[in-house]
């Protein structure tokens, strides 16, 4: 799909009021877009691209958190930045001596790679 990251991006990098808008809007301003170019476009694969953008969406921001696209530059090893071990790193204490989980389960369902 032509420009479909840098459509993507711009639509992950938006404002929404709530996550079910974000997903809706990642639909609707996509669509658009394509609707706006005059070509004939393959559906099945805008389909696709829209899902996998609202996927992107769920599983990597987090606007209650603060957690932006961008927010963290590369998260790859946790080599770049801290990433989710700038909060999740066993030192924030609460009144109550709880701390926010290190356990990357917490937030991530490990997947087992065939072969590795």
């Amino acid at each position: 799909m032509p420009f479909a990251r840098r459509e993507g991006v711009k639509l992950l990098k938006a404002s929404y009021p709530s996550e079910d808008e974000a997903l809706q809007a990642i639909d609707r301003n996509l669509r658009a877009f394509y609707a706006s170019q005059g070509s004939a476009v393959d559906q099945g694969a805008l389909a696709k691209t829209i899902d996998a953008l609202q996927s992107a969406y769920r599983h990597n921001l987090f606007p209650d958190m603060k957690v932006t696209w961008g927010t963290y530059p590369d998260n790859t090893g946790h080599t770049v930045s801290q990433g989710c071990f700038r909060c999740h790193d066993g030192s924030h204490t609460a009144k109550d001596g709880t701390t926010i989980s290190a356990d990357c389960e917490l937030c991530h369902k490990m997947v087992d790679q065939p072969g590795a």
